[in-house]
């Protein structure tokens, strides 16, 4: 014992913890020791403190959370936080995409919050906490006086804080297969039941379409951003001016073919898009476009995804991959339409940061309340194309989308836009009178007391 100076048993533990300081150390930090009754041999810990007093009851602590973990069959001091979501990132096969949200979600997140906890530590208390701690996080910082990303939100999406809990659940999922837990703790859902969520989070809105003045100038704006020049520097090296290509392309074609801003554009090769000669219009061709990815892959379902584009977007797709053969050296038809410039899989989200902070710098990321996302574009086209009188089952089957959708996203909300006349218009005869009908019907709307409102040029 001539290793240990001033050692001694605790009163509580039964002969089990020992509290010690060794032999001319400089310092006279106090240090323990328990001995494990699940697994063998001893846990011990500097308690890094020269206070005997304090160091005691820091001791105390250690074999409290020793007995709970005791209690759910884990062995104390294998369990941290930390060292378990290493082995569980490490030990699962991920898709690149996944990884990242979960190394994104652990790294902000979890680990600032969590680092200092034993697993079978954390209940919904301390969920609830962390909880608090995460849809306060960026507000604490920016009055700490930090440097804002451009990508924070003082209130988070409650989807985002959603998608963060579900990361939490998957890892302690993953510690009570492997027997780090003797079973999942239950946690709080995401919702509006949550007194927190409702204080601190934002929800998602209805997709709304933008304005066409709105969007033609968002438009004209991507153009003059993807082919400006800014003379030698860093601005316009090569890569640079892939990326700010990319994003115009990227977004004027979901427009001009309603595909998806997702996988559907993303997983797209070269080989799926065929041109054709319009039989209308002998001079323009449009651009014919059949691949499996995207909505139909998570639904199983085996049917190619069909997209048409405009004549303008057959265009602009020709314009994107004459680029990219001429200046990038792709194009070719094994290679993808959206690619990184080494070939591989452009990450969306990369896209949409820095679409978002576009539309933040030009003063237009919302309009009537709502933000303006990658997916208005898609959302505006739709509705365009109800407006102009075609076909519910053309635009759903042109758009990857069920009748409800829709009826229920794009068709409604015309009520909602105030535009009754394009509305209206959709019925042809079965809405639209003749003038010398008029007269008759609006004396039974007066008469049966609607409201009834007129345009100012067409009053009778």
């Amino acid at each position: 014992m001539a290793y240990y100076r001033n050692l001694q048993e605790t009163s509580w533990s039964l002969g089990r913890q020992v509290v010690y300081q060794i032999e001319g150390s400089k310092k006279g930090t106090w240090y323990h020791r328990i001995k494990r009754e699940v697994g063998t041999g001893y846990y011990s810990k500097s308690l890094k403190t020269t206070d005997r007093s304090l160091a005691i009851s820091k001791a105390f602590e250690e074999y409290k959370m020793l007995l709970v973990a005791e209690a759910s069959s884990a062995q104390y001091g294998y369990t941290g936080f930390v060292s378990l979501f290493e082995k569980f990132i490490k030990g699962n096969e991920w898709s690149l995409s996944r990884k990242r949200t979960i190394l994104k979600t652990y790294n902000t997140y979890l680990k600032p919050f969590f680092a200092g906890y034993q697993i079978h530590n954390i209940n919904n208390i301390v969920f609830t906490q962390w909880l608090h701690w995460r849809l306060t996080y960026w507000q604490s910082k920016l009055d700490n006086g930090e440097k804002m990303p451009v990508h924070y939100k003082l209130n988070p999406a409650k989807s985002s804080v959603s998608l963060e809990r579900s990361v939490l659940v998957q890892f302690l999922s993953w510690c009570a297969k492997w027997q780090y837990l003797r079973s999942v703790p239950i946690l709080d859902t995401i919702d509006k039941k949550n007194k927190l969520v409702r204080r601190y989070c934002t929800f998602k809105k209805k997709n709304r379409a933008m304005s066409m003045s709105r969007g033609n100038e968002i438009k004209s704006r991507l153009r003059k951003y993807a082919f400006e020049t800014n003379g030698k520097g860093k601005g316009n090296d090569k890569r640079h001016r892939y990326t700010r290509m990319r994003l115009y392309f990227f977004i004027m074609i979901s427009y001009h073919t309603v595909l998806r801003p997702t996988t559907e554009l993303t997983r797209m090769s070269w080989s799926n898009v065929k041109m054709k000669q319009s039989k209308r219009y002998p001079d323009l061709y449009f651009a014919y476009i059949k691949h499996q990815w995207g909505k139909e892959q998570a639904n199983n379902d085996n049917r190619e995804r069909t997209a048409v584009s405009t004549y303008e977007g057959a265009r602009i797709i020709t314009e994107w991959r004459k680029i990219q053969q001429e200046e990038f050296g792709l194009g070719k038809d094994s290679d993808l339409v959206f690619p990184n410039l080494d070939g591989s899989v452009v990450d969306t989200r990369r896209l949409g940061i820095l679409f978002r902070s576009l539309l933040i710098k030009w003063c237009l990321r919302n309009e009537d309340g709502y933000d303006i996302t990658m997916y208005s574009f898609r959302h505006t086209k739709i509705r365009q194309l109800i407006i102009d009188g075609k076909k519910m089952g053309a635009v759903a089957e042109q758009s990857n989308s069920s009748l409800r959708t829709i009826s229920e996203t794009y068709f409604s909300p015309l009520f909602e836009d105030g535009d009754l006349d394009r509305y209206a218009n959709q019925f042809k005869g079965e809405a639209l009178w003749d003038d010398d009908k008029w007269e008759g019907v609006s004396g039974d709307i007066e008469r049966l007391g609607f409201k009834v409102e007129l345009n100012k040029a067409n009053k009778r």
